[in-house]
């Protein structure tokens, strides 16, 4: 039995972010932190661009070390257990810690696609350093690689593996690239310029098998045609991994509920990032978020309020992802929009598209432009702004946002 102050579940950057920030608040806490995979923290981004390319290596990926010093981290490591009354946490090699105040940053597992063949050698899922290193190894050029699904990993792989000299084919059920994400105008865009450099797209397409002989060789769509294939990646989405949290019996609804202070329902625990369910200030309305920023901004918030903080959740979420030579910036929630201003020219390839209901800015994605006006465009969605009049100034991308923003 040992005891320490704070002990960490996961090893990314939610995990991270609140190890620093307590190392920062009570330098001489004893903090553990237990993390599944065979590395410390590390950053998960480059894995399905420059890690899976091989121009970022394994030691790149790593976060900063000194900003934890003095944080134990056990790698490799599975907590099997979670004693929410007594405090107390086992791992599988039998090892127990009590503690005074615990993070589940747990993340998030790919789904599983569910089919024949599914699980036949050559078919990966990334996730891990240990998965784009899999997959690096057999992307050598002149191979032909399927990538089942057509979200922001499928499609920042696909780019990957072209660049890496490999054809590739797409396959997505929906009748459009990021059905969930954006508007057809940047659909359009990014599927033409993956189009231009030799991806070849299956949309409205779902597998019902994968076949081969040991490995995967073939991938058969519900319509009936056969891609041969030497390796098959599916990125379908990810799921929150909630088994620890249903464990200790927490309070779970598409993932671990917390409050705005990221406390779950049970006193001492904490949880953040990907697995977490929490109340966004923005939109007012629960939701789960999958992208780096919530979860740095998750970690952090949760680190201080371990260590006696009372800060609530106010954070604007946003992602981003390079495809090609594309790079892509969102922010706000892009839903139940009514109107699409855009600003700048989309045959330019540097536009940014604004999207607005009853003429308020609810969120933003830009393509291939500088951040000039990003903070301007984040302050209109918190301020809720009423833009009526003003939308033909905000379409011109030569009148600087931070001219519409009401003092």
């Amino acid at each position: 039995m040992a005891d320490c102050d704070y002990f960490i579940i996961g090893g990314g950057i939610a995990a991270y972010s609140a190890s620093k920030k307590i190392r920062r608040t009570q330098p001489q806490a004893r903090v553990v932190m237990a993390t599944r995979d065979a590395l410390p923290p590390y950053d998960l981004p480059p894995l399905s661009k420059e890690y899976l390319r091989g121009v970022k290596s394994e030691a790149e990926l790593l976060y900063p070390s000194a900003a934890v010093d003095g944080v134990e981290i056990l790698t490799g490591a599975n907590v099997v257990s979670l004693d929410a009354q007594e405090r107390r946490i086992q791992l599988d090699d039998g090892r127990t810690f009590d503690f005074s105040a615990a993070l589940l940053a747990t993340g998030a597992d790919p789904i599983r696609l569910p089919v024949p063949g599914a699980d036949l050698a050559n078919v990966f899922y990334l996730r891990t350093a240990a998965d784009g290193a899999a997959i690096s190894r057999v992307a050598s050029a002149g191979r032909r690689a399927v990538v089942i699904g057509a979200g922001f990993i499928g499609l920042e792989i696909a780019a990957s593996l072209t660049l890496m000299g490999c054809k590739v084919t797409i396959i997505e059920a929906m009748e459009r690239i990021w059905p969930r994400f954006g508007d057809a105008s940047i659909a359009e865009v990014v599927h033409s310029d993956c189009a231009a450099r030799g991806v070849r797209f299956l949309m409205s397409e779902t597998v019902v098998e994968i076949a081969g002989s040991g490995a995967a060789q073939t991938v058969i769509t519900a319509s009936g045609e056969r891609v041969a294939c030497d390796f098959v990646i599916v990125g379908i989405g990810i799921r929150p991994n909630v088994a620890l949290a249903r464990q200790a019996g927490l309070s779970i609804d598409n993932g671990v509920v917390v409050d705005a202070g990221m406390r779950t329902s049970a006193p001492g625990v904490f949880a953040a990032g990907d697995a977490v369910n929490y109340l966004d200030p923005i939109p007012g309305r629960r939701m789960r978020g999958e992208h780096w920023g919530h979860a740095e901004y998750s970690g952090q918030l949760a680190g201080a309020n371990m260590c006696g903080g009372d800060n609530a959740y106010d954070f604007m979420n946003y992602a981003w992802s390079d495809v090609f030579d594309l790079h892509i910036e969102s922010a706000g929630h892009i839903e139940e929009y009514d109107e699409v201003v855009l600003r700048g020219h989309i045959e330019d390839r540097r536009f940014t598209a604004l999207y607005l209901r009853q003429n308020v800015l609810l969120a933003y994605c830009a393509v291939n432009c500088e951040p000039v006006d990003f903070a301007s465009y984040r302050r209109l969605i918190r301020n809720r702004q009423d833009l009526s009049g003003r939308l033909q100034e905000l379409s011109d991308p030569d009148v600087r946002a931070r001219s519409l923003v009401q003092a």
